[in-house]
């Protein structure tokens, strides 16, 4: 069957270049291609309507093919005869264009698939108009993930920002607002285009200042004319006033087994704070120098990437800008041994190298920049006396000396060692990392 086209195919292309039979000439731009409107007709629905229809071309012997060029005409041309078509840089937003306007599904599809691969810090944003004009919702999702990974580079990029719509942009500052490059391309934006300035106190409020250093506030912020006025250095000195704040006072948080948390910030008072999750338990929490979870001073939460496997009953900790989750289980009788780590800079998560065994409920401490992992359950009954060091030069995961005894209590760094407290008795054991001995 595919033999016998591809023979028709063949047949007919052999009749258009001898001029065989030809009744139907294009035009694209000065050129001018015999055609046979059976052929048309029978790859192209919009020849198809055309010569069907009550229309002036139904009999012309000539068509302007308006807005295709010439080089683009033949391609198109060769397309309708041969299914079959190179697809480059330069002519894909223009077979894009032509095979709408065309109603040739396939093609466009390919001349999507083609931008897909294209996308870079130098057309993604004029590429996501164009997808919208043309409803490429593939192309939509590659774009939008890759602005996730990407969006620091539109800073200097002035072209595609001058693409950007007020929508778009705001969507990058909502999801990145607590970091600092988000106000570098709030400023490029409102200044490619005066008329986009009267914006910038508006756009600005999109901005988590409470999370950005003290110092870019202070020298970038602080030194841009656009905050020269009341608003603005009423903005600046709430922002400094919570990072003082934050700088001065140490919050306590804690936690029960029903999701409610309260924190203390004068050692005097706890407050509630509200939780945006409504049927977890056996969750995890630890604290962040940022406040990407939940800042203490501003207690909003924020929403992070997520994890590439559920879990309950694990361990986490934060160190500077890495957030680390540890063991877990997905259900009773299935423990997981995984360790993930997110990156609270880029957001990205990443795998480290797995433990030894599934556990959940274990302790997880730094002492001296090095992360050990301590006992937890193995099973439902089993409580493991095991002490897991990680290795970050070998990347991975050293034994190190058992606890003396099995323990459920909580482990607490101090003083440059492990202390073990409690776990239903009145234990108390000690951890010295630079001798390995208890």
């Amino acid at each position: 069957g595919n033999e016998f086209l591809q023979e028709m195919s063949a047949t007919f292309r052999d009749m258009r270049h001898s001029d065989e039979m030809v009744d139907v000439v294009l035009v694209f731009e000065e050129t001018r291609v015999k055609c046979h409107r059976l052929v048309l007709a029978a790859s192209c629905d919009y020849f198809r309507r055309m010569f069907q229809a009550d229309m002036q071309e139904r009999d012309a012997g000539e068509i302007p093919m308006k807005d295709v060029s010439s080089t683009t005409g033949l391609l198109l041309v060769e397309y309708l005869y041969s299914g079959n078509i190179q697809i480059s840089a330069e002519n894909a937003q223009e077979l894009l264009a032509v095979s709408d306007r065309l109603l040739l599904t396939k093609l466009k599809k390919c001349a999507e698939e083609f931008l897909c691969e294209q996308v870079a810090s130098t057309n993604c944003v004029s590429l996501k108009n164009l997808a919208r004009l043309y409803g490429l919702e593939t192309l939509i999702k590659v774009i939008h993930s890759y602005l996730h990974d990407h969006w620091k580079k539109l800073i200097d990029m002035e072209s595609e920002i001058d693409q950007l719509t007020e929508d778009d942009l705001i969507a990058l500052l909502t999801t990145h607002g607590s970091d600092e490059g988000s106000f570098l391309l709030l400023q490029k934006w409102v200044r490619s285009s005066q008329e986009r300035t009267g914006r910038f106190m508006e756009l600005l409020q999109n901005l988590e200042l409470t999370l950005f250093s003290k110092e870019f506030v202070c020298r970038t912020i602080m030194s841009d004319e656009l905050m020269q006025n009341a608003k603005g250095m009423k903005i600046i000195q709430e922002a400094m006033e919570s990072l003082v704040i934050a700088d001065r006072n140490q919050s306590l948080v804690v936690g029960d087994y029903k999701g409610n948390i309260w924190f203390c910030a004068d050692d005097q008072q706890w407050q509630g704070i509200q939780v945006p999750f409504t049927e977890c338990y056996n969750y995890s929490v630890t604290s962040s120098s940022d406040g990407f979870i939940v800042s203490a001073h501003t207690r909003q939460w924020r929403t992070l990437p997520p994890m590439s496997v559920g879990r309950l009953s694990h361990a986490s900790i934060c160190d500077q800008d890495e957030f680390i989750l540890i063991g877990g289980c997905i259900s009773p009788d299935a423990h997981l041994n995984s360790v993930e780590c997110l990156n609270l800079k880029t957001l990205k998560w990443s795998q480290l190298p797995n433990l030894p065994l599934g556990q959940t409920f274990s302790n997880v401490v730094y002492v001296q920049s090095q992360l050990f992992v301590i006992g937890g359950f193995t099973s439902s009954t089993t409580v493991s006396r095991d002490v897991h060091l990680f290795d970050s030069t070998e990347r991975e995961w050293q034994l190190r000396s058992p606890m003396p005894e099995e323990n459920e209590g909580h482990a607490v760094p101090f003083d440059s060692k492990i202390f073990i407290l409690g776990g239903g008795s009145k234990c108390c054991m000690q951890y010295d990392p630079c001798t390995d001995m208890w």
